[in-house]
């Protein structure tokens, strides 16, 4: 009910373990799709999110966005338009669950993520006051490294300086990185045993 013959990755749980997010491109398109898991153990058909959050481009890394007061808000990297008629662009998008329902995408505004290039990830969270994101960077023929952020909260405005993650390695990949519910940990892929 959730794998395809495509592929299916970047899988984002929810903290009460109910709901599944994830990145598949079993629709010829890489789009975001979500399950839910029933009271026997087993996950619903997997379901595309449909037009509001996917589009006709590339979509994933559908993560929440970890700022204080936006528990109902994920962000997410999508490679589309960001005007009629203009070029697609990798930029981050953030769409706002109300009542049940993924509100329509709108591209994030932020002039220090968008000065980071390539970006493939965002992903944020809030602990002892602070509050810590992470980028996944994506530089095509090499490995992606991760760069950590801050955001205020008092102006509502990402924060630099921009610190490269002190375990990135140029000749092995780290991507993926997403922290723990609590806080107390960050996970990303890695090839550090090769």
């Amino acid at each position: 009910t959730v794998n395809s013959d495509s592929i299916d990755q970047e899988p984002r749980i929810t903290p009460d373990g109910n709901t599944l997010y994830f990145m598949s491109r079993r629709s010829g398109n890489a789009d975001i799709w979500v399950t839910h898991k029933q009271p026997g153990g087993g996950w619903t058909q997997a379901q595309s999110l449909g037009p509001n959050v996917n589009s006709q481009f590339t979509d994933h890394c559908f993560m929440p966005l970890g700022i204080p007061g936006e528990d109902d808000t994920s962000v997410f990297v999508s490679v589309r338009p960001r005007e009629a008629g203009a070029p697609p662009t990798a930029d981050l998008y953030t769409s706002k669950m109300d009542k049940g329902v993924w509100q329509p995408a709108r591209r994030y505004e932020s002039k220090l993520l968008d000065s980071i290039g390539l970006k493939c990830r965002l992903n944020g969270v809030s602990r002892d006051g602070m509050v810590l994101g992470v980028v996944s960077v994506h530089d095509f023929g090499k490995f992606h490294t991760l760069l950590f952020v801050q955001y205020d909260p008092a102006s509502r405005q990402w924060k630099g300086p921009i610190v490269e993650a002190p375990f990135n390695n140029p000749a092995i990949d780290g991507a993926c990185p997403m922290f723990t519910a609590g806080g107390d940990k960050m996970i990303w892929s890695a090839g550090y045993d090769r």
